[in-house]
C-alpha cells in the first residue's frame, strides 16, 4: 500500500501468483484506508472462492511504520 496505489495479488500456498492488480489509494487517513483495504480483501476473497480456492491469509506491506494506536 502506497500513497499513490494499492497493489494486490492472490498467491497459492505454494507461492504461485494467480493474479495481481492495483487501484488508487484514497486520501483521508486511517478510517478511509481501512474501508479501502477491507473492500479489496473482500473482493479478492470472493473471487478466490468462486475459483474454488479457500483463502487462509492476508498480508499487507507499507512503505513505512504504522503506529498501532493512531494508525
Amino acid at each position: 500500500m502506497g500513497g499513490t496505489n494499492t497493489k494486490y495479488g492472490v498467491v497459492t500456498a505454494g507461492g504461485r501468483l494467480l493474479g495481481e492488480g492495483f487501484v488508487p489509494t484514497p486520501a483521508g487517513g486511517g478510517p478511509v484506508l481501512l474501508v479501502h483495504l477491507k473492500s479489496i480483501a473482500r473482493t479478492l476473497a470472493e473471487n478466490a472462492r468462486a475459483a474454488g480456492l479457500a483463502p487462509v491469509a492476508l498480508g499487507i506491506a507499507t512503505a513505512g511504520w504504522v503506529d498501532p494506536q493512531s494508525g
